[in-house]
């Protein structure tokens, strides 16, 4: 079945025509805003920081993923260095080591 031609006067605007239009993929995500200062930098990563704490008969082990721009990221680690290294007592070596890899990360891309 062929529908007859309408002419453009009869066609109504798009309920959508009033939208913005925004360039490239809607669905990319290029810039991450960063969990501390909030702001979208280019140098926003996630780290995973290890959390252990050592009792006399009890030991525990927990992995929190932090997402942050370089500057914060030091920030973070050097402001919570003394007591992670309290709570792991035994194991603050291990501590130290990863927590000292993570600040070296945050000098490089």
């Amino acid at each position: 079945m062929i529908e007859p031609d309408r002419a453009d006067s009869d066609l109504k605007p798009s309920s959508l025509s009033g939208l913005p239009v925004y360039p490239g993929n809607p669905f990319l995500i290029s810039e991450i805003a960063c969990q501390e200062c909030e702001e979208i930098r280019p140098g926003v990563k996630s780290y995973e920081v290890i959390h252990f704490a050592c009792m006399v008969f009890f030991t525990a082990c927990r992995i929190d993923t932090h997402v942050k721009c370089p500057i914060c990221m030091r920030d973070f680690l050097l402001r919570r260095i003394l007591p992670a290294l309290l709570f792991a007592n035994i194991l603050s070596p291990i501590i130290l080591v990863w927590w000292s890899v993570l600040f070296l990360r945050t000098f490089f891309r």
